[in-house]
């Protein structure tokens, strides 16, 4: 690769706030800005280039913790997924960057199956009689809502106001993210939205989030997750063969589907913003910027 590349430096700044970020572009501080904020696309669309990430590479969705009543029940978690308006939180929230997803695998992946898709349709009476049929009345709990990711609080605004029509009590609970971590690190949420990824390399990478594993996943009681999509990822992993695997990740994915633990709600676009003196910008698998063939000029 002689010649490259062809800048001779990068520095890298690092943004607390991504209002600052979107005004240091605008301005002409930075020549590049990482996980630019949807909300400013439109705005901006005609005055700076956009790049969008890979396809599939995260996905937002609502953890649900197993060992807490009343997600230990799973036609309540059901019903939870039944109340997620996912196209209005794309719309409202992603400004449209995304799409609404029920399946955390995108379809290019061997693991996605077309039905999952249209297993959990938003609709608030089909989340009641599920309540019903769990036996559960009025409930409370709580999503926390990290400051690093303004995002989340977002999503679970929306979901607030439906699962009051439901008698659902949701308490929102602003705080750091240096706080949030260790509550998704170590299971101690009752819900939470998050995001995860790796499935567009490969399905069986999505165990690699804590919340996701077959065994020591922390949203479940011993760390144990159900039995056919533990054994489903292991056996995916066990071969080379497409129909075994094929067949391993169905099982896999049935059982994620099924039980409902972990709610997709739709992938997260990463979007590079850059200056129009700015050619030659690329992005590689794992979304990270590639600046070997960037001029400036």
């Amino acid at each position: 690769n002689a010649g490259r590349p062809m800048v001779d430096e990068a520095e890298v700044k690092i943004f607390a706030d991504e209002g600052a970020m979107v005004s240091a572009l605008e301005g002409g501080v930075i020549d590049i800005a990482l996980s630019f904020p949807p909300r400013e696309y439109e705005r901006l669309k005609n005055s700076v280039g956009f790049l969008q990430g890979q396809a599939g590479a995260n996905f937002y969705y609502l953890g649900l913790s197993v060992k807490v009543p009343p997600f230990d029940n799973k036609s309540v978690r059901q019903a939870m997924a039944h109340a997620m308006d996912r196209e209005t939180m794309v719309q409202n929230v992603l400004f449209g960057v995304g799409a609404p997803i029920m399946s955390p695998f995108p379809e290019f992946s061997p693991a996605y199956f077309p039905e999952h898709n249209e297993m959990y349709p938003y609709d608030l009476d089909k989340a009641k009689a599920l309540l019903a049929e769990a036996g559960q009345g009025e409930f409370s709990f709580t999503i926390p809502a990290p400051s690093g990711f303004p995002e989340f609080g977002k999503f679970a605004e929306i979901l607030q106001a439906d699962l009051a029509k439901l008698g659902v009590t949701v308490t929102i609970e602003p705080m750091d993210s240096a706080q949030w971590y260790p509550i998704l690190i170590d299971g101690t949420y009752e819900a939470t939205f998050s995001f995860a990824g790796g499935t567009q390399l490969y399905p069986t990478r999505i165990s690699l989030s804590g919340n996701f594993p077959g065994t020591g996943n922390v949203a479940w009681p011993d760390g144990k997750a159900p039995q056919a999509y533990a054994e489903g990822l292991a056996e995916a992993d066990a071969t080379f063969d497409p129909e075994k695997q094929k067949a391993a990740l169905k099982k896999m994915a049935d059982s994620f589907m099924e039980e409902a633990w972990n709610l997709p709600l739709s992938f997260r676009t990463t979007l590079f913003a850059f200056s129009p003196a700015i050619t030659g910008l690329d992005g590689g698998v794992y979304d990270q910027l590639r600046l070997d063939q960037v001029k400036k000029g």
